[in-house]
Formats: structure tokens, sequence, C-alpha cells
């Protein structure tokens, strides 16, 4: 099912791993409900426990202030359904062991990886 329906795919990755990165750690679900919190009079106490500092600011720009401070762009979704092996590297479509929960911060930076690599290979083979 994982090679012809990357949504069941993903389904099941989120039954596994409930939204947490394997690689930094990042609970993204637990994420996602504080920035939906901030918009609500709870939103200092929330502040303070994610930054360790009280914004100074009303409830819509303390959630822009929060998706600057985690990155740009800011995702549809906080994760990602990543290949442990790169497919574009010779990785084989497989089953969900050889696929794993990022954080779309992680993600980023292993597609930026992998690009590097991609080029480097390019680059050899061209001289």
């Amino acid at each position: 099912m994982v090679r012809h329906s990357p949504g069941w795919a993903r389904y099941k990755l989120w039954e596994r791993d409930k939204g947490a990165c394997l690689r930094c750690g990042l609970d993204t679900q637990e994420l996602e409900a504080a920035i939906r919190e901030l918009r609500f009079p709870g939103e200092r106490i929330l502040w303070r426990k994610l930054r360790g500092a009280e914004p100074t600011f009303g409830s819509w720009e303390s959630v822009s202030a929060l998706i600057r401070a985690l990155g740009s762009p800011w995702p549809d979704s906080l994760w990602e359904c990543h290949h442990r092996h790169a497919l574009a590297e010779g990785g084989e479509p497989c089953g969900l062991d050889g696929l794993e929960t990022l954080c779309w911060r992680c993600h980023v930076a292993e597609t930026r990886a992998l690009a590097a690599r991609r080029a480097e290979a390019r680059k050899a083979a061209g001289k």
C-alpha cells in the first residue's frame, strides 16, 4: 500500500510516530496545539512555555512572531514523511520501515543536503 497510496503511508506513519520528529524530537502535535492556543487569552502562558519570554503584543502578532521565530517558509504541515534512503539515490519504494517522520525544518535540511550531494555527483560525472 505504501507504494500505491502516499496518503495511506502518511496516515500509517502518523499512527506510528504521532508527528514527532525522529531527528530533533520536535513534537509537532504539541506545537500545532500551542499555535492554536495563541489566539486565545491563555496566549501569554503558552508563549512563556514555548519561548521562555512573554510577548508584548496582541494575539495575531504573537502568532506571526512565533511563525517567524520557527523559520520560513511556513509549511502546510509541521511534519513530513521522509524516505530513509532517497529514491533519487537508488532507494527502493518500501514499506513503513523505510519511512520516517521529520519536522518540516529537518526535512528541508535533508532535502538541501540531498540536492548538494546530487550536484556534486553531476559535477564529478561531468569532469
